[in-house]
Formats: structure tokens, C-alpha cells, sequence
């Protein structure tokens, strides 16, 4: 098991790889990198978006259920 120490240090060696990378990038690979992450951030958006509907409309058809059966249930006091 690492001790903080090692971590630390590990951490920021990974820190410094990634700083390198990017500063090896040229621009044209800066760009399409940013665009990829641009895009993965929208699809990330639309899939919690997704989501939200999904749950709500889950949320409807449960509501709409118990409806159903609140009137099957009168209906039957009703006979």
C-alpha cells in the first residue's frame, strides 16, 4: 500500500506527464482535443437530459396507473 508520500509524488509526476503532453500538442491537435471534449461534454449533457425525461415520464405513467385504478375501484363501488 502507498503512503501518502508516494502518492503525492505519483500524482504529481502524472501531473507534470499531462502538462508535457499537452504543451508537446500542436495546435491543431489542441483543437481537435478541445472539440472532443466539447462534444463528450454535450453527450454527457444530453444523456442526464435523457434521463431527467425518462424518469419523469416514468413518474407519469406510475400517476397514470394509480388513476386507472382509483376509477376501476369507484367504478366497481358504483355497480
Amino acid at each position: 500500500m502507498e503512503d501518502d508520500e508516494q502518492r503525492t509524488m505519483r500524482l504529481e509526476d502524472n501531473a507534470k506527464g499531462t502538462r508535457a503532453r499537452r504543451e508537446a500538442e500542436s495546435d491543431e491537435q489542441r483543437e481537435r482535443r478541445l472539440a472532443e471534449d466539447a462534444e463528450r461534454a454535450q453527450i454527457r449533457r444530453q444523456m442526464e437530459d435523457d434521463e431527467q425525461r425518462t424518469m419523469r415520464l416514468e413518474d407519469m405513467l406510475k400517476e397514470l396507473e394509480q388513476e386507472g385504478k382509483r376509477r376501476v375501484t369507484s367504478e366497481e363501488k358504483d355497480d
